[in-house]
């Protein structure tokens, strides 16, 4: 047996009588040539002759295994005694199939490397055989196919442990077609609804879900479909084949291809029956308690009216002592008092059902304001307390309802009279603006605990036992309160520095300004609590979901739906069987309904910010880089050094925040450089780098940096299509020549660590949002050399001049921190 170095070049043509040299130089070029190709594939040629037992190989061997040719030993067995023990078998099975009755192999085994470490081989021959039909010779190439085989074993276990979790988890999960078939279930869901895989599999969600639940749900998915939202969430009723129905909250995302195009869903579905039931049971009982509450004050005011009388038929007909005088005096206050309890607990019980409706009017808040601190003066006098009315000195005209008004304002009086010591003070202070008008009653009373400042607004809540003397009553007046503020789209609230001593202060911003001329639509009527509920209907696409979600009774939710038609003059909505749609009118009153109760809570939160010191607010929207890698940072600081200003951050994609500041809903915004500013002015605050990301176990995990297009054909984490870094990866694939191979795509940088720790795919991060995760989720980064990795984050203001001095004063502190960043080392 010889084992000769073998070129493995093809022979040439026949050169005749042509110079010697010629040839042989020829010949070894061509030598060279096919030398070179091997290398660069990874791969070697080699001849093997069967009855001489001779091997040829040549010198592009060392290349794959790192052995030389000649270090090799002799024949067949010097190869095989470089096998892995497992694979010998294998080896010679093929092989001998081969020599029997074929005209090729190929087969994959490991070999030891002669660095000491195992490698994967794929070993592909042709025999040769003669006339006779014995085989003269195998001609192969073996090719190192290492990177291939742990790349694949990778995918496998990622795609294990993805069919674990998808299998075992302990919610609903689905893949669903665009059409609604479902294309993938696993055991929980077929549990929550009560069908086989199979059934389902042949069927679409459509089928199995409640009538009055579907048009709400399929309206997701057309806004889903046509990019208005990314996923979206909702309770819904699936149908069981026993007729009966189980409640669930679904989760759905949509996943698209590597164009963008949309190419199916995934669901999440959790069984919430037990919850739904808690929370029927818990309506019904709190509806039998005010059932039972106004019961109750109804059959224990009837004897009132009986008392009183005989107190005052004994006073005026009978001669009484002394005593008796007092006794009848006490019963007549104490009928009073009992009067006024019941009346507050049958309003409460009222409006608790939705049976109180507002009359708004044009009215006074001034006038109100000192007819409810007369009617209140006696029970001061009685303790010998002073009470201090400050008000503008002009008129304050309001739109409110003034029975309910004066409810609220003598609760409020009453209660501070109650809870200030004798020979103490209360003041009432009101101003009013383009906002509403704000009452504050303060007092030098006993306070209140930190911990009580929202409880004492519960019903039956008094305060803390042991703090203050005992004061009677069944603590429901600043229940009553809270509801009668809020029905007229206030809010009120208590502030104290804490129990013994201290203040004791209610705060009521009554909404509602000069009245509306009545030449136009009584729009003064449309209150924020009717508003609120038509969103709900509007949503849900049914009144007695809608009445649910407001807390109201279906009666008077219906009621208040009937008055905004009236008011608006024009149908809101189309009631069918299935439930309800908007009509053309309806849509434009939810859309204007949902800006007006969003400026409410804006305002209400502003308002709330300056009456507690805060000097400004600052609204930033920043994409989600700068969000995770600079901004924690740089607003701790400038919050420290500005602690009066508050700022509202919204995290979105970098087209989100060009466009929230375009039109006015941001100050400030900060989106990667190759966004379109859609005319903002812009300034540099920070670069950041991307990273390729990897398993720790992945073929590449070994490098260094790479150039992109050596990941470009792998599978890929990412975010949602419509974020700065999603693009760029799509339009660098293209450039390739390549399309983006999407496995999953997630909406934050540590959900996208945690896919390719799952071994879901690669993904390009920047390099300090990935840097915690190194280590816990077993993560390797590898440098790209592309020039686009480098990326600059830039400032934006529709006027950078023209800023409130709070958002100036931010401006100026991020772009001190990135010029500090630009100048650091490194």
């Amino acid at each position: 047996m010889s084992n000769k170095p073998f070129s493995g070049g093809p022979p040439g043509p026949a050169l005749g009588a042509a110079d010697p040299t010629l040839v042989q130089s020829a010949l070894e070029r061509a030598i060279e040539r096919t030398e070179v190709a091997q290398q660069a594939a990874g791969a070697s040629l080699y001849e093997y002759r069967p009855h001489s037992g001779e091997v040829l190989r040549n010198a592009s061997l060392q290349g794959v295994t790192g052995h030389a040719a000649e270090e090799i030993g002799p024949g067949k067995n010097g190869w095989r005694a470089l096998l892995h023990p497992e694979d010998v078998r294998l080896f010679d099975r093929h092989l001998d199939a081969a020599l029997q009755a074929g005209d090729t192999f190929s087969m994959e085994y490991r070999v030891r490397h002669k660095a000491g470490h195992w490698i994967w081989i794929a070993d592909r021959g042709r025999l040769v055989r003669g006339e006779d039909g014995q085989v003269r010779r195998i001609v192969g190439m073996v090719t190192d196919v290492t990177r291939h085989r742990l790349a694949a074993e990778a995918l496998h276990a990622g795609e294990q442990r993805f069919r674990a979790t998808f299998d075992n988890a302990a919610v609903g999960i689905a893949h669903v077609g665009l059409d609604g078939r479902w294309l993938m279930v696993n055991d929980r869901l077929c549990a929550i609804v009560g069908r086989a895989r199979q059934e389902l599999l042949d069927h679409g969600f459509q089928e199995i879900t409640h009538a009055e639940d579907l048009d709400l749900d399929l309206e997701h998915v057309r806004r889903m479909l046509a990019g208005e939202i990314g996923t979206y969430t909702l309770e819904k009723r699936y149908l069981r084949p026993d007729g009966g129905t189980v409640w669930a909250n679904l989760t759905v995302s949509l996943v698209r291809t590597a164009a963008g195009a949309p190419d199916y869903f995934i669901s999440v579905v959790e069984d919430i029956s037990v919850r739904r039931q808690a929370e029927h049971a818990l309506r019904e009982a709190d509806a039998r308690k005010d059932e039972f509450l106004a019961t109750l004050a109804h059959e224990l005011r009837n004897p009132l009216a009986p008392i009183v009388n005989a107190t005052r038929v004994l006073a005026r007909h009978e001669p009484l002592s002394p005593a008796g005088q007092r006794a009848v005096a006490m019963i007549e206050r104490q009928a009073a008092q009992m009067k006024r309890l019941l009346d507050d607990l049958l309003e409460v019980s009222r409006i608790t059902r939705g049976a109180i409706e507002l009359q708004p009017e044009a009215m006074r808040l001034d006038a109100a304001l000192r007819d409810a601190a007369e009617a209140a003066l006696p029970a001061f006098e009685a303790k010998q307390q002073r009470l201090h009315l400050q008000l503008p000195p002009g008129p304050m005209p309001l739109v409110a309802d003034p029975v309910r008004l004066a409810q609220i304002l003598g609760n409020l009086l009453t209660n501070a009279c109650k809870y200030t010591p004798e020979h103490g003070q209360v003041r009432v202070e009101a101003e009013q603006d383009a906002a509403g008008a704000t009452v504050r009653v303060s007092d030098d009373g006993i306070g209140i605990a930190a911990e009580q400042l929202e409880a004492v607004f519960g019903l039956f809540v008094q305060a803390e036992p042991g703090v203050g003397p005992y004061q009677g009553g069944l603590g429901i007046g600043l229940a009553l309160v809270r509801r009668l503020v809020q029905m007229h789209g206030g809010h009120v609230r208590a502030e104290s520095p804490g129990a013994r001593p201290g203040r004791h202060l209610h705060g009521m911003a009554a909404a509602g300004l000069n009245p509306l001329s009545n030449s136009r639509m009584n729009l003064h009527r449309l209150d924020l609590v009717s508003l609120a509920l038509f969103g709900f209907v509007a949503r849900s696409g049914s009144i007695s979901r809608g009445a649910e979600l407001a807390h109201l009774a279906v009666g008077a939710a219906s009621k208040r739906i009937s008055d905004l038609e009236a008011a608006v003059g024009a149908p809101l909505l189309e009631r069918h069987s299935r439930g309800v749609t908007l009509t053309p009118a309806g849509q434009a009153l939810q859309r204007h309904a949902q800006r007006i109760l969003g400026d409410v809570d804006q305002l209400a939160a502003e308002l709330s910010d300056f009456a507690a010191g805060v000097l400004g607010v600052v609204r930033l929207w920043a994409n989600t880089s700068a969000v995770i890698q600079f901004l924690p940072a740089d607003i701790a600081a400038f919050i420290a050094d500005n602690p009066g200003i508050r700022i509202e951050l919204e995290e979105r994609d970098s087209a989100d925040v060009v466009l929230a500041v375009a039109d006015g809903r941001a100050d400030l915004c900060i989106y990667a450089e190759r966004t379109p500013p859609l005319g903002l002015q812009s300034l540099p605050y920070r670069r950041d780098r991307l990273v390729l990301v990897v398993p720790r176990e992945h073929p590449l995990a070994g490098r260094e940096a790479i150039d992109f297009v050596e990941a470009a054909d792998l599978d890929f984490v990412s975010l949602a299509g419509g974020t700065s870094l999603a693009q760029r990866l799509q339009l660098e694939s293209a450039a390739l020549g390549r399309r983006l191979k999407l496995r999953i795509q997630v909406r934050s940088f540590d959900a996208m660590c945690q896919m390719v720790a799952a071994g879901l795919g690669v993904a390009v991060l920047p390099e300090a949002a990935v840097r915690p995760h190194l280590v816990s989720m077993g993560l390797h980064k590898i440098g790209l050399n592309d020039a686009w990795v480098e990326r600059q984050l830039l400032l934006g203001a529709r006027d950078f001049a023209a800023l409130p001095r709070p958002a100036r004063l931010l401006l100026d502190h991020l772009l001190q921190g990135g010029a500090a960043h630009r100048r650091a080392p490194g």
